[in-house]
């Protein structure tokens, strides 16, 4: 028997297989709580033999890492658009901002206040964004 599970987007995240060569198994219930699976199965070790063993199975599956704050980056839902943007990104900043590749590249800043920032000369991508101490990030395309 096998237990497959699946992310929301389909990606298999966790496979657990149970030894069948020297017996017969009947899984009757499976369970989730978190991340633990629960499975009740039943045992036909020799077959003709009258009697099944009945066991209950719990795995717990690692927890999986979604995501990384970044000290001094500040996450935010502050208004930025157009995302994606092409040539223009309107920001509302009092500060001035920063402008990030995703690794860390830093590739325009000012210390002024802007609501328009000039994307045109970047290349197609993902980018990262600080503005007055708060990051969002942007699509370049």
């Amino acid at each position: 028997m096998v237990v497959a599970l699946f992310d929301f987007n389909g990606n298999l995240s966790a496979l657990y297989q149970f030894d069948q060569t020297l017996e017969r198994i009947f899984a009757r219930a499976i369970a989730f709580e978190g991340n633990t699976i629960f499975v009740l199965r039943d045992h036909v070790y020799e077959p003709g033999r009258p009697y099944i063993t009945t066991s209950l199975d719990r795995f717990t599956r690692p927890s999986v890492v979604t995501g990384i704050d970044e000290p001094g980056f500040p996450r935010t839902n502050s208004p930025i658009y157009p995302n994606p943007a092409t040539s223009i990104l309107n920001v509302t900043c009092e500060k001035g901002y920063q402008i990030f590749t995703v690794n860390g590249t830093l590739l325009k800043e000012t210390q002024e206040p802007t609501t328009t920032i000039s994307v045109a000369d970047l290349p197609p991508g993902l980018y990262l964004i600080k503005a007055d101490n708060q990051v969002s990030r942007f699509l370049k395309y």
